[in-house]
């Protein structure tokens, strides 16, 4: 099985790596495969450079819709 966790964001550049920490902790002793698809919801912030940064230190289990 592998669960897709869909995240809307807007404005969110304080938030993304904290709530993808909490996943990642959340889901730790898992079995199963999951992904995060942060979708960037028109942010006027940096929002989009948070989740860049955070896709290149990650597992690659997430997807970024712009």
């Amino acid at each position: 099985m592998k669960l897709s966790l869909v995240v809307p964001c807007y404005n969110e550049e304080y938030n993304v790596k904290d709530f993808h920490n909490a996943v990642e902790k959340a889901f730790e002793n898992e079995k199963f495969k999951y992904e995060i698809i942060f979708i960037n919801d028109g942010s006027t912030d940096n929002t989009m450079r948070e989740l860049k940064d955070l896709y290149d230190y990650s597992k690659q289990n997430i997807k970024i819709v712009n």
